[in-house]
């Protein structure tokens, strides 16, 4: 003998107009994601497809706000929504002298370590470091670029006679790090509310 449970909910029940927004927000982007993922399951046609519109132009605005807000949130953040407003700035451009970090090459690391003991000329280093720069020309060549780009970053002072590391060098050298330096353009904003600059 079967019985028959009356339903709990009351179908001439009216919803607030929250549910319903929500409802009508969401529901489109649903059935367009589930009719997207039946396409892929089923097998193809010979028929001519329309041109799809995709999945996130479907999407309200509202969602995909929120779901960008998201992926910048914190753990302790919770999204409740989102409120439009005006926000008025000024874009400054700027060309200017940047440096960065750049790690030892061996060659920089190697002259570092032999002037840091004592100052000395082209010809005794090539001597220690096994080149004979009197007779090879690529050997003296290769030694005399590698003087030359520590030169460049001011990390060495004096000529082939006698070198020495800077007070630059020297630091640079105790950190195994020196910097070199460029020009680059970049733009900075400035918000006109707060008073404050963001690159």
């Amino acid at each position: 003998m079967l019985v028959f449970q009356e339903p709990d909910e009351d179908p001439n029940e009216s919803f607030s107009d929250e549910i319903v927004e929500v409802i009508e927000n969401n529901f489109p982007a649903f059935i367009a994601e589930k009719s997207k993922d039946y396409q892929k399951q089923s097998p193809k046609s010979n028929k001519t497809k329309k041109e799809e519109v995709p999945v996130s132009d479907q999407v309200p605005l509202e969602l995909r706000i929120i779901e960008a807000g998201s992926k910048e949130k914190k753990l302790i953040e919770r999204i409740i929504g989102f409120t439009e407003f005006d926000w008025n700035f000024t874009v400054a451009k700027y060309r200017g002298e940047c440096s960065q970090p750049v790690e030892f090459n061996l060659f920089d690391e190697v002259l570092c370590d032999l002037l840091l003991t004592e100052q000395m000329s082209a010809s005794k280093i090539g001597d220690v470091l096994g080149l004979d720069i009197q007779k090879d020309p690529a050997e003296k060549e290769i030694l005399l670029k590698a003087i030359q780009d520590l030169k460049d970053d001011k990390m060495l002072e004096g000529d082939e006679s006698i070198m020495w590391l800077s007070a630059t060098g020297i630091d640079y050298a105790k950190n195994g790090v020196k910097f070199s330096t460029f020009t680059r353009n970049f733009e900075l904003y400035f918000d006109l509310v707060g008073s404050t600059a963001a690159m």
